[in-house]
């Protein structure tokens, strides 16, 4: 699968492209919640974005040596994200009120298929530079690459970024209030999960029990956490984060220098505390999704690189207070 991963971006490509050239061309449906499903790149620009996919996705099928192809890839790659930016929205419209009919899922069908296309290329370019590279096309790994075995302090301190950004961000809310908001169950459950994600998610990525389920989980205690229930959330969550934010805080910064912002009802300096702590809130998470996902990596089945990770994911490494049930969890 991995080896016609490039065939498999190209076929997507195509097949989303086709569609953004018959919304271009005969007229896009009105999708919530702007009006259009995608920003930044609109019109005719996702087509063009689709088309360069494909063929650096081909190029990486034929070609042996280009970092040409690689540096286009990755750009690629990253336009299609900036353009899926609203994403974000789909993902936690889902979690908290579920999936509409209509217009609703098409928006999220079509963004859905336009992350899909990023991700594929993401991968396809990813497996070729490490051809290039001379290691492992499946886990990216050399020879004598030392396996990571403890939390870094830069991922202790992008954890506690991603804190204090979500503590920002609720601070900035309770002081313009909370009018106009209705408080009902969706919302209880939107808060909710927002300060999970905020406070609890960041801190499972460099603490013990982000990885060794602890004491007072009971049966569960001493096993290890899957590394998927923690990291694709901080993943996906980061991501979103980055590029909407990123978005945002380019045009505020731009409309605020031409006179033109608006922030409607609320004031200027309620977005300028929010959205920054917004973005810095997923780049923390970022940095500490990468220490987990090296923290964490098993051994590679393809190349055999890589040592058990008991050692990496025992408690001795990460607490100072191991405990020696949690060293080899049993029925794992």
């Amino acid at each position: 699968m991995t080896r016609n991963l490039p065939v498999v971006t190209a076929v997507g490509a195509l097949a989303y492209g086709a569609l953004r050239a018959a919304w271009a061309w005969l007229g896009a449906p009105e999708l919530p919640p702007m009006g259009g499903d995608l920003i930044v790149f609109t019109g005719w620009a996702p087509t063009s974005l689709c088309l360069a996919a494909a063929g650096i996705a081909i190029g990486l099928r034929l070609s042996g040596r280009s970092r040409a192809l690689i540096v286009a890839g990755f750009g690629v790659a990253a336009a299609l994200l900036v353009a899926d930016a609203l994403f974000l929205l789909d993902i936690v419209g889902v979690l908290t009120f579920g999936v509409d009919t209509g217009p609703e899922a098409a928006a999220l069908a079509s963004r859905t298929g336009c992350a899909a296309v990023a991700l594929l290329l993401l991968a396809s370019v990813v497996r070729y530079r490490r051809g290039m590279r001379g290691t492992c096309p499946r886990c990216g790994r050399r020879e004598s690459s030392p396996p990571m075995t403890t939390v870094p302090g830069w991922a202790r301190a992008g954890a506690w970024t991603a804190v204090a950004g979500c503590l920002v961000r609720v601070g900035a809310q309770i002081a313009v209030g909370f009018d106009g908001m209705p408080l009902n169950g969706s919302l209880v459950v939107f808060e909710g999960g927002f300060l999970l994600a905020g406070t609890l998610l960041p801190l499972a990525l460099v603490h013990r029990w982000g990885r060794v389920w602890p004491r007072w989980t009971l049966f569960l205690a001493g096993r290890r956490v899957p590394r998927r229930l923690v990291l694709g959330p901080a993943v996906v969550f980061a991501t979103g984060l980055v590029v909407y934010f990123g978005i945002a805080l380019s045009q505020m910064a731009v409309s605020t220098a031409t006179g033109d912002f608006d922030g409607g009802t609320l004031p200027a300096a309620f977005y300028w505390v929010a959205v920054p702590a917004y973005w810095a809130w997923g780049l923390g998470m970022g940095a500490a999704s990468v220490a987990y996902f090296q923290l964490t990596r098993p051994a590679c089945a393809a190349c055999g690189r890589g040592e058990s990770r008991l050692g990496a994911w025992s408690p001795s490494h990460t607490s100072d207070h191991p405990e020696p049930s949690a060293r080899r969890p049993s029925g794992v």
